[in-house]
This record gives C-alpha cells, structure tokens and sequence, in this order.
C-alpha cells in the first residue's frame, strides 16, 4: 500500500529536518568546540544522511536530494506532480 501524498511529504519534511539538524547542527557544536577532526564532521553527516532514510525509506522513499527526486520523476518512477 503506498501511503497519501501528505504522508510522504511530511515524511520527506521529517528528513530534510533531521538531515539539516544532525549536519548542520554537527558543524555548529564543533565550532562552539573550537574545531573538531574532519573525520568526525563526515561521520555525523554519514549520520545525518543514513537516519532519515533509515527511518522514512518505507514511507516516503527517502529521497532527501532534490536531485534524486528529479531523477526519480524524469525516469517516470514517480509522477511529476510529487515533485515539488
């Protein structure tokens, strides 16, 4: 069963959120820290990417990049009025 349109867009919502807050929010604490090794900054973004999908792949398909999404729609995988 494909859950409604608003499902999925809060889902993408959701992720987009938690993809911005855990990265986003990895670079300011880092930098209130006085810096950080750059390893730790990719494996928060690593994070920051794998937890939205993780979480919303079922629902929503977890395409957070608008790139995959156009990607996705140009394919005919998802109709272009999903798009925006």
């Amino acid at each position: 069963m494909i859950p409604s349109l608003g499902k999925r867009f809060l889902a993408e919502l959701a992720g987009t959120a938690l993809l911005v807050g855990i990265g986003t929010g990895a670079i300011v604490l880092s930098a209130r820290a006085g810096g950080v090794p750059q390893w730790q900054l990719a494996l928060a973004w690593f994070f920051a990417v794998l937890v939205p999908i993780v979480l919303l792949v079922g629902i929503s398909g977890a395409h957070l990049n608008p790139a995959v999404t156009l990607g996705l729609a140009a394919s005919g995988r998802i109709a272009w009025g999903e798009v925006p």
